[in-house]
This record gives structure tokens, C-alpha cells and sequence, in this order.
């Protein structure tokens, strides 16, 4: 049986969009014997040393301890962080130019039965039911904390100078404490995930998302209309952006 993840190669995209340097980074598994899949993206933060350095270690970090031991559960993944994490605090004392290399990271894991995903920082993940989005990851943020409080309106979220301004992220001694959920998947029903850093929601629009989904037929698809939008909108100096799009399809068992 295979596996019943759209996962055609590639279903990720990567792109150092108007930047020198490429801090972006994804990395992904699928265990089509088990059908359980690990797919991570992670975007090291510019303004500290190492960032793509971070990126990398974090994202191949997780998928390498879902490897060694592949299990579906928002306590398994919270263990994938925490190595993670351990891995790059280690790498900050081991050498000196990456002292304050720092990423966020979002991770997702499937199984039959189980979606679960955990994040820090301000990279995202959607999750789309029927084509339609049922819940978005809500950033670690001092411009998201505006909006919670009631500050400013989550529609003006993308355009408020703070939004870069993390309250936490992968790699800070104080500010590691990543959000995971679980949602249990209806075995017949079709959920698509989104997972992608600041650098690509923050010109896309979640209707545009949906209009973008019902329109694919395959991942790779739709990664390339939402890119067409964000091309079309950005120029200049802008920042890295990055995707990957995993479609959980109706199972057989045949």
C-alpha cells in the first residue's frame, strides 16, 4: 500500500527571493510503509549570526529524530524540538562565529489517524478542511500580541512594523517554548497543510490560499499559483520565502 500523501517531488519551494543570503530551510520524510510522514520548515533569524546555519541544523534535526523513531504524537514531536533545540544550543558553544544563531521552526506529522504540529516563532502552518482553512498557527509575536489585546486588527498584521519583532524562538536560552496541537483526521474526509515562513504569508492572503487550493489538483500546483501572487506583489530587496504543501488524501485499502 502506498503511501497516501501527495508528496510528487517537489512539493516544497525554497527561494532567497531579493536577499544575499538564503536563511530558509526545508526538509521533509515520508514512511509510506507506515503512511506517516515529518515535514519541517524552518527560517533562521537575519539579524543574528548563523541564521541559515540554524535553519538547517533544526530542520534536518527533526526529521532525523523522526527517523530513528517515528511515532505521531504531540509528545513525540515535542521531543524532535527539544533535540533540536539542544542541537543548536550545543553548536552555540562550540563555536563562537554561531553565538547567536537563532530560527523559527514549524513541524508537522502525520499518520493514518493523527495530524500534529508544533512551532515557534512566526513561521505558520495552515490547515485546510474541504478546501477551506480551519485553523492558522498563531505567531509568537510582539505584533501578534498587539492583536490579541486588541491593539491593532489581525487584517493590519501583516503591515505593522513590529511584525518582525519574535517573542520567541528555536535556539534562545529564555524564549524556547513552542505551541503544538493534535487533531485526530476522519479517515474519508480530504485536509490539506501549508506549512511556510514570514517571508511568503506575509503576501498572501488566506482567501487567496483557499481560491488558490481549489484550483490544484496536485501540491505542486498549488505552490505555484500562491507564488505567482507573492511574485507578482513583491520587489526589491525582499525577504526569503519558502513552502511546502502536503495533501492527506482519501486512504485505500485495497
Amino acid at each position: 500500500m502506498g503511501s497516501f500523501y501527495s508528496t510528487s517531488d517537489p512539493c516544497r519551494f525554497s527561494k532567497i527571493g531579493g536577499r544575499k543570503e538564503q536563511q530558509d530551510y526545508c526538509d521533509f520524510l515520508v514512511l509510506e510503509d507506515q503512511n506517516y510522514g515529518c515535514w519541517v520548515v524552518a527560517d533562521g533569524l537575519g539579524g543574528h549570526k548563523g541564521g541559515s546555519a540554524a535553519a538547517k541544523l533544526a530542520a534536518s534535526s527533526i526529521v532525523q529524530s523522526f527517523a530513528s523513531s517515528p511515532i505521531v504524537s504531540a509528545e513525540s514531536l515535542k521531543r524532535y524540538l527539544d533535540i533540536a533545540q539542544n542541537k543548536i544550543l550545543f553548536a552555540q558553544q562550540s563555536n563562537p562565529s554561531l553565538y547567536s544563531m537563532r530560527t523559527t521552526v514549524v513541524a508537522l506529522l502525520l499518520s493514518p489517524t493523527l495530524a500534529v504540529w508544533g512551532y515557534i516563532g512566526d513561521a505558520r502552518l495552515y490547515h485546510f478542511h474541504q478546501q477551506n482553512i480551519v485553523s492558522v498557527t498563531s505567531d509568537h509575536s510582539v505584533t501578534q500580541m498587539l492583536v490579541d489585546v486588541g491593539k491593532i486588527k489581525q487584517e493590519d498584521l501583516r503591515f505593522d512594523p513590529n511584525r518582525n519583532r519574535l517573542l520567541r524562538c528555536m535556539g534562545s536560552q529564555n524564549g524556547f517554548a513552542p505551541s503544538i496541537t493534535e487533531y485526530q483526521i476522519c479517515g474519508g474526509n480530504d485536509d490539506a497543510f501549508l506549512l511556510c515562513t514570514d517571508g511568503f504569508w506575509e503576501h498572501i492572503w488566506e482567501n487567496e490560499m483557499e481560491q488558490d487550493l481549489r484550483k490544484a489538483s496536485t501540491p505542486n500546483e498549488w505552490l505555484a499559483l500562491l507564488e505567482d501572487r507573492l511574485l507578482y506583489r513583491v520587489s526589491g530587496s525582499y525577504d526569503n520565502h519558502s513552502a511546502m504543501a502536503v495533501f492527506k488524501e482519501k486512504l485505500s485499502l485495497e
